[in-house]
């Protein structure tokens, strides 16, 4: 019974963007469809903050310190997802068509209406049902390890194909993790919304010389996270402790 209890809310707050999407994309008849998904988004975004208890407690304040860690992480996640796509692409070379199709769909839309889609409200949303709300309701009947692992894998189910499916299962992880660690929305938004302004960035202008800068500037933050962070205990000494 309590697993049906925590799977209700789960389900019922997943399938809100996708029905408000499906109705407003039928609703609004417009060449542009990133329209329909920033309405729905938006509209999403209310229902979650003004009907589940307690997320927007979750939602906190973060020092200069934590805004710029959470910036250096989000340069870290992309260079692992790069690594990782990468390789899924060596191995699965007719998986680069699925993202193609995603880039043809970015850059064939408004830029504004892309950012504000891609950068601002999806991390927001997202973010908000899965760091947050199934989070929470698997947090109240399963420990931490698996909370993390299956609110990463319903996040990589939730993109809807293997090429973005793999690389959300990652961030999924990583966000869950330092959800674990720090109980604060805000930083797994702005490490959420910095991986996709970053792979704007690459998508409008994919240079080599901008995927190298990326990699240095994730080697530097690995750097820099080591030297002021983990060397204060916050995270080194719970590594591992997972309950």
């Amino acid at each position: 019974m309590k697993y049906l209890k925590t799977s209700l809310p789960i389900i019922f707050y997943m399938y809100i963007y996708l029905f408000l999407n499906t109705i407003i994309t039928y609703i609004i008849k417009v060449n542009n469809p990133l329209i329909p998904l920033i309405i729905s988004s938006i509209l999403t975004i209310a229902i979650y903050v003004s009907s589940y208890h307690g997320i927007v407690g979750k939602i906190k304040k973060v020092t200069k310190q934590e805004f710029a860690m959470a910036i250096l992480t989000g340069f870290i996640v992309l260079s692992i997802n790069m690594i990782i796509v990468t390789m899924v692409n060596y191995i699965f070379p007719n998986m680069i068509k699925e993202a193609n199709e995603i880039t043809k769909l970015l850059t064939n839309s408004n830029v504004f209406f892309s950012i504000l889609c891609v950068v601002i409200l999806s991390p927001v949303l997202e973010e908000l049902l899965f760091r947050g709300i199934i989070y929470d309701e698997l947090r109240t009947i399963l420990p931490a390890t698996p909370t993390i692992l299956i609110q990463a894998l319903l996040f990589a189910l939730y993109h809807g194909n293997l090429y973005q499916g793999i690389y959300a299962f990652i961030i999924g992880i990583i966000l869950g993790f330092i959800t674990y660690k720090e109980n604060n929305l805000t930083l797994t938004i702005i490490i959420h919304s910095i991986n996709n302004a970053l792979s704007m960035l690459i998508i409008y202008n994919n240079s080599t010389s901008i995927i190298i800068l990326i990699f240095i500037i994730s080697l530097l933050s690995i750097a820099y996270i080591k030297k002021n962070y983990l060397k204060k205990g916050s995270l080194k000494n719970s590594v591992g402790t997972l309950k």
